[in-house]
């Protein structure tokens, strides 16, 4: 039987990961072609990445599963599972959409890199449309950063305060959080506990986006699907003094229903 006076002092010593303080980071393709509309200049557009940053909205950590055959080690008998390869499951990573479309076009014109079905102006079929792309120039790392408090600043804290620390550390702002709800809502220090890199990655997929008249009070949002050839995660040692830089992180951990307004709140600060 657990004993709970274990469990807590097992909590208290370790803490646990909570999974709206994360950072996603996008690289650009080390050779994306350039060019008036193309990938390169999309990228430039977001701030070198830094809007897809903020507007992540939720992403998946890659999974890992091996590859097994049933065999008979003695050509008869019970059968067994041998393992003979390791594959890795996609991630996804849904992002909330600017009334410029800037998050999505980075996307847009990433796919269109990778199997080009239009230039802008012609017509699809024209030109180079279908071509398939040299992989070295769409390919790039994208890195999901994982944080915690630092021990005996964030231990316990709920929701509302997780919520806070990300977006004033995503706003640059040290107030912002008081936006949420008072003045004295503390800020946490957080610092980085692991990361988690996927090599050669590149998107395969945007996912269709509804629009609906009745839907005045939501924020469009678009899911962005990713393959990658592999991947590592580094961990990090609990701090004893100065923390990491807070992660930009989601900035929907306060709930759905208070998203617009954490967004028009944050409109008036400079990211």
């Amino acid at each position: 039987m657990i004993d709970i006076n274990q469990f807590k002092s097992a909590v208290h010593k370790h803490d646990l990961e909570r999974p709206n303080l994360y950072a996603v980071k996008i690289g650009l393709p080390r050779t994306a072609p350039g060019g008036e509309g193309g990938l390169l200049e999309a990228f430039d557009e977001s701030e070198k990445g830094r809007i897809l940053t903020l507007f992540c909205k939720t992403a998946t950590l890659p999974g890992i599963a091996l590859g097994t055959v049933d065999t008979k080690r003695y050509s008869v008998g019970p059968t067994h599972k041998m393992p003979v390869g390791v594959g890795f499951t996609d991630v996804s990573m849904t992002f909330l959409c600017d009334a410029s479309g800037v998050t999505y076009n980075v996307f847009y014109q990433w796919l269109n890199t990778i199997m080009p079905f239009s230039d802008g102006t012609q017509a699809p079929g024209n030109g180079r449309s279908f071509q398939l792309e040299f992989k070295k120039n769409y390919e790039s790392d994208i890195t999901i950063e994982m944080y915690r408090g630092v021990q005996g600043k964030f231990a316990g804290a709920g929701l509302v305060q997780a919520a806070a620390s990300v977006i004033s550390a995503a706003a640059g702002v040290p107030f912002v959080g008081a936006l949420l709800g008072g003045r004295n809502l503390p800020q946490h220090t957080l610092e980085k506990s692991r990361e988690v890199t996927m090599y050669k990655a590149y998107p395969t997929s945007i996912s269709d986006m509804s629009v609906s008249s009745t839907d005045s009070d939501q924020i469009a949002e678009f899911t962005v699907g990713f393959t990658f050839y592999n991947w590592s995660m580094k961990r990090y040692p609990v701090a004893s003094g100065g923390s990491e830089a807070p992660a930009a992180g989601d900035l929907l951990a306060a709930g759905r229903a208070a998203v617009s307004d954490i967004t028009n709140k944050i409109r008036g600060f400079t990211i």
